[in-house]
């Protein structure tokens, strides 16, 4: 179902959402204009693209590989486009935290999925229009410093 509400809103308004499966999809030509863009790759060349949609509001980033070079981009991401509303990130090989997250002012909902990640960036307490944190990492043994110490900034989280 949720494949199928994809596709249709791909279809209604094409220059504003965009679907990226693969490795061979730069061949695409994307509208620079999508503000809704979900990738799902192991091809760094293709989530290094992502930064020039500057009128992105949510990203669903799926990558499988692990590797400095991912963080590198994923900070560059973070840096460029910072009206990014919606960011989910899969990857189960990110094991550090991304302190470049801290730019993304306009942030209300932050997925995190199959990560290594020991602690939550401290930049994230600076977020103040975030509404959702959601980390699944499907084990039970986190530590009490995960978490920043001053989230209490965060007036609208949910």
């Amino acid at each position: 179902m949720h494949d199928l509400l994809q596709e249709l809103a791909q279809c209604i308004s094409p220059h504003q959402c965009f679907r990226i499966e693969g490795e061979n999809e730069l061949s695409y030509r994307i509208p620079e204009t999508i503000r809704h863009l979900v990738v799902n790759t192991n091809n760094l060349e293709v989530v290094r693209k992502i930064e020039q949609f500057k009128n992105l509001h949510s990203l669903h980033l799926t990558y499988s590989k692990g590797d400095q070079d991912f963080i590198d981009v994923l900070t560059k991401i973070f840096e460029t486009l910072r009206t990014i509303r919606l960011l989910y990130i899969d990857n189960q090989h990110l094991k550090m935290k991304p302190e470049a997250i801290g730019y993304l002012r306009h942030l209300r909902y932050l997925k995190i999925i199959r990560t290594s990640v020991a602690q939550l960036p401290r930049s994230l307490s600076n977020l103040y229009h975030l509404m959702f944190i959601i980390y699944d990492e499907g084990r039970l043994d986190i530590d009490n410093d995960f978490l920043p110490k001053d989230l209490n900034n965060l007036f609208n989280l949910r």
